[in-house]
């Protein structure tokens, strides 16, 4: 049962990754720099492949696109580091940019496999997030934070937990019928 769940909870990753890719690249996003505030703005996915270079490391543009990069070819663990890099270097409105980056994080290191770090960065997550954040979480952060709930031993699901992942927990009606088969 659990290596069945496991999987399952790679499987959830993989899918999530990609929409992951695009929570961080969230258009409303704005960025403080010295005197005035201006829009995050991402390069288009088929951009992203190549290799990116940073000018600039205090831009978040730039950071957050070589993060983006480095996911796209594979390079999750690196991504991360830049994702978590990113989340406690810039401000943003409303802490947006910090929960995105947070969360596209413990995503990469979900595909990296590792485990550890990606409960590490799910907790990270949870104490970025006010609790506005938290009550109206969007599905793809609330996918990671559920996975995240799971490799940290949660019994139940959240009312937060996506219904699809709810078959995971060993609580739920579908996860006492799995576990008794």
């Amino acid at each position: 049962m659990r290596t069945k769940r496991i999987t399952m909870l790679a499987g959830f990753a993989i899918l999530s990754a990609v929409v992951w890719i695009t929570g961080c690249k969230a258009p409303q996003a704005q960025m403080q720099r010295v005197s005035s505030i201006e829009p995050v703005r991402f390069q288009p996915e088929d951009y992203l492949g190549r290799d990116v270079q940073v000018k600039n490391e205090n831009d978040p543009e730039q950071l957050i696109n070589f993060a983006l990069s480095l996911s796209v070819r594979g390079r999750h663990n690196q991504a991360a580091e830049f994702f978590q890099e990113a989340a406690g270097k810039f401000q943003s409105e409303g802490n947006e940019l910090a929960v995105s980056c947070r969360a596209a994080a413990a995503n990469e290191f979900l595909q990296a496999g590792d485990i550890k770090s990606f409960r590490e960065a799910v907790q990270e997550l949870k104490r970025e997030m006010n609790r506005f954040q938290t009550a109206s979480v969007d599905k793809q952060t609330a996918t990671v934070l559920a996975l995240g709930e799971i490799a940290l031993g949660a019994d139940k699901p959240s009312p937060t937990t996506p219904a699809p992942l709810w078959d995971l927990y060993p609580t739920t009606k579908a996860g006492v019928e799995k576990v008794e088969k």
